[in-house]
């Protein structure tokens, strides 16, 4: 064999061994097709280094764009869903837009036990605040961000001898001037005044929530709060600006449009992402409503690494992280390239300033970046329904504050409150909860009264103590049924609260399209619902006792009125729950009309306990003026005549009852002894005898039981 081929066989299978030595990094990207040689370098010049530095690593990128694939940033964000829910160990580096971090954050790993703390401060505070963070972990950096311009004409600027607006009723005056003259003088039908980009893309959300930023008091201002005047205000601008310089059309023209006319010059104004553009327009932060004001956004697109990963992978994954996050490269990549980089030291440097428009950056610092508090509903559900309620005020009929709290409604959970915004029936709650109060409380001072202890002499004063004291921790239940529900709330307000213990109950969200969000208990699952149903069983077999206790003393004299006004307790009580299980069989979303009838079925369950077994004995107490009023004699006599007819004739059925048992004993007695002196016994006869025995045990029983309930004590 030729020795040269044996050297070359060598050299190829010793390459090969070095290869399977390599770690391959794999990430997925995807990227609007202007921003195209965005992340390709990134990927070349990493597997340039780590030959250098021999790093035995290899990183190797997918990158999708609407081109390519037939899906935009939607569709992305549900596969890289539907990638991490399978804890995929596909790719080991995922690049998305920093808007989708609470989205995504949970299946990444925390950058902060990865990187040294000087990497990560490096970068500016409010993009990482509002882009990066997950339950306070850093998840991601921006490898680049986009910041929104205003692009503005200059050769028409300056024919015109006009500025660049710094707010946007300048920009309406500018427009307005220049437009009128072109089309009028030059007959220029060309030209538009301002795109606005309100269309349905995935610009139109960045452009409102731009807009209502534009209206802060300074760039250090918060975000306004949906429902505000200041957001009320901005759409009132938005909607004046289409109506008065452009038109539906001019508002809803798309991306391509926008980067033809950038080009061609036949915009006066133009708002879009930061882009390598023609000298024909100037880029500047985007109008506000007062000078100074930036209504411009910064929106990160985020590097992050797939906490599934094995290992080795999250180790050459977090050098590939470290090298294009480093400044050097930031500078190298993204400046070079006229993109912006969210290392704010770098706009401090002559020669960065030499590549790109510093000013501009620096006009809308600190940084601004969307960030929506969507809780627990999905972020593109969010964002659609947003977009269609401002379009509703926009383009269609809807009023401002019909639309602002029709946007607010879609993640607000509404709350039974005092407050008289949307209902009364919170306030008429709490009034009826005070005044009972103050009643149940105040009459606990009678047990404390020697005028008054003829009333209380069956008990020890510890017992009658509970009964209203009792009576008032249900009556406030009623207190959690106010403002935001709580797992604690549920439990305090539950009968079943060992239970809840060991298994809680949940939280279910009662989402209204176009209406008031609200929450309620969810029902129990698995075991937390075996163990409702064992203690639904014990509360009906204490009531079954006590209700046997009740039918045994009927007719005793000294718990006469007592055992009558307990059975009425007890049936207010049953009453009660029943009209809870019906309650809850009905499918009731109107908040405000669910807390008002669970609050009157509390009020009625512990107003109906107080009153009969407490309260009717402070209304004896009122009615009586004083002591000698009242003699427990007569109080006992005054039912005298009924009493001795009752007594009469239960005696006379007792009698009865009592030979009829007697004679059944005897007949039994006789019948056991003869069916004793028989030889054999079928076993059909023994199985009659065991019923005829177990009847005979029950009827004695139920004799007693009877006897008992018509038994009159001796006065």
């Amino acid at each position: 064999m030729n020795p040269i081929y044996i050297i070359y066989i060598i050299v190829l299978s010793l390459i090969k061994i070095k290869l399977s030595k390599a770690i391959t990094v794999t990430a997925i990207a995807f990227i609007y097709s202007e921003k195209i040689d965005l992340y390709k370098p990134f990927a070349d010049e990493f597997n340039k280094y780590s030959k250098e530095k021999k790093l035995d690593i290899v990183f190797d990128l997918t990158i999708l764009t609407p081109d390519n694939s037939t899906s935009y940033i939607n569709d992305y964000g549900i596969m890289i869903d539907n990638l991490l829910q399978k804890k995929t160990k596909k790719y080991d580096i995922f690049f998305y837009y920093g808007t989708y971090t609470k989205r995504y954050g949970k299946y990444f790993i925390n950058l902060e036990d990865w990187l040294p703390k000087e990497h990560i401060d490096m970068y500016d505070p409010q993009i990482i605040s509002k882009s990066c963070l997950y339950n306070n972990k850093v998840v991601g950096l921006p490898i680049t961000i986009d910041i929104s311009v205003l692009y503005s004409n200059q050769m028409l600027l300056s024919k015109y001898e006009k500025e660049i607006p710094k707010t946007w009723d300048e920009l309406i005056e500018t427009s307005k001037y220049i437009f009128d003259v072109e089309k009028n003088n030059f007959n220029n039908t060309n030209l538009i005044t301002f795109n606005g980009l309100f269309n349905k893309g995935d610009q139109g959300i960045v452009s409102i929530y731009e807009f209502i930023n534009s209206f802060r008091d300074s760039n250090n201002s918060p975000y306004p709060e949906t429902q505000s005047e200041t957001s009320e205000e901005a759409l009132k601008m938005m909607k004046k600006l289409k109506n008065e310089i452009s038109s539906d059309l001019q508002f809803q023209l798309d991306d391509y449009d926008t980067i033809t006319r950038l080009f061609t010059g036949t915009a006066i104004f133009l708002r879009f992402w930061y882009l390598p553009h023609s000298p024909i327009y100037k880029a500047s932060a985007v109008p506000g409503k007062n000078k100074n004001v930036s209504g411009s956004m910064a929106g990160a697109y985020n590097i992050a690494i797939n906490r599934y990963s094995d290992s080795e992978k999250k180790k050459a994954a977090i050098e590939v992280l470290k090298f294009i996050t480093s400044k050097e490269i930031q500078k190298k990549l993204i400046i070079s390239k006229n993109y912006y980089s969210s290392i704010s030291s770098l706009y401090d440097e002559e020669d960065v300033c030499q590549m790109i428009d510093c000013k501009v950056i620096k006009d809308m610092m600190p940084f601004s970046a969307m960030d929506f508090d969507t809780k627990q509903f999905d972020l593109d559900f969010y964002i659609d329904k947003y977009k269609s309620y401002v379009y509703d005020y926009l383009y269609g009929n809807k009023t401002v504050s019909e639309v602002l709290k029709n946007i607010d409604d879609i993640t607000k959970i509404y709350t039974f409150d005092i407050k008289t915004n949307n209902s009364l029936l919170g306030l008429v709650i709490l009034i009826i909860f005070i005044l009972s109060s103050i009643i149940i409380v105040s009459s606990v001072v009678f047990l404390f009264s020697e005028k008054y202890n003829l009333y209380y002499k069956n008990l020890p004063i510890i017992f009658w103590v509970f009964s209203p004291l009792g009576s008032f921790i249900i009556l406030c239940s009623v207190l959690t049924f106010y403002g935001n529900m709580t797992v604690v709330k549920l439990t305090l307000n539950s009968i079943t609260f060992i239970m809840l213990m060991i298994s809680p109950i949940k939280i279910k969200n009662i989402i209204i399209i176009e209406g008031e969000n609200s929450q309620k208990c969810d029902n129990y699952k698995s075991f937390g619902l075996v163990l409702f149903h064992i203690i639904e069983f014990y509360i009906s077999f204490l009531i079954f006792s006590i209700l046997l206790l009740i039918f045994i003393e009927w007719n005793y004299k000294e718990s006469y009125y007592n055992v009558r006004f307990l059975l009425a307790a007890i049936i207010m009580d049953i009453l009660s729950v029943i009209i809870y299980i019906i309650f809850n069989k009905i499918d009731i979303n109107d908040y405000n009309i669910y807390g008002f009838i669970l609050s009157i079925i509390i009020f009625i369950l512990a107003l109906s306990n107080y009153t009969f077994t407490y309260g009717i004995r402070v209304l004896l107490v009122l009615i009586q003026k004083k002591k000698d009023d009242f003699d427990e004699e007569e109080f006992i006599k005054k039912n005298k005549i009924y009493n001795e007819r009752l007594s009469n004739t239960t005696t006379t059925k007792a009698t009865n009852s009592f030979n009829k048992e007697i004679e059944f004993n005897s007949d039994s007695d006789s019948s056991s002894k003869n069916r004793r002196k028989s030889s054999v016994v079928s076993s059909n006869e023994r199985r009659t005898s065991i019923f005829t025995e177990n009847i005979r045990k029950a009827s004695v029983i139920s004799n007693k039981i009877m006897n008992y309930h018509f038994t009159v004590s001796k006065e």
